[in-house]
C-alpha cells in the first residue's frame, strides 16, 4: 500500500469537504478582485463629482447588498 493510495483514498472519502473548501476559496479569490474593482469605480465617480447623492446611497447600498448575498451563497454551500 503506497502513500498515494492512502491520500487518494483519503480525498475520495470527504469528497465533499474538499469540494466546499475549493469552491470556497474561488470565490474568496473572485471577491478579492471584485470589492476593489467596485470600491475603485465608486471612489472614481465620486471624486469626478458624478454621483448625486441618490447615487451614491444607490451604489452603497448596492455593494452591500452584493457581499451579503455572497456571503450567504457560501454559508449556503458550507451547510449543503
Amino acid at each position: 500500500m503506497s502513500g498515494w493510495y492512502i491520500v487518494r483514498t483519503y480525498i475520495r472519502r470527504n469528497r465533499a469537504t474538499y469540494l466546499i473548501g475549493i469552491s470556497l476559496t474561488a470565490t474568496a479569490s473572485l471577491l478579492a478582485v471584485l470589492v476593489p474593482w467596485l470600491l475603485g469605480r465608486f471612489a472614481d465617480r465620486f471624486s469626478k463629482g458624478t454621483l448625486s447623492d441618490v447615487e451614491v446611497v444607490r451604489e452603497l447600498v448596492s455593494m452591500g447588498i452584493n457581499m451579503t448575498a455572497t456571503g450567504l451563497s457560501m454559508l449556503e454551500e458550507a451547510a449543503a
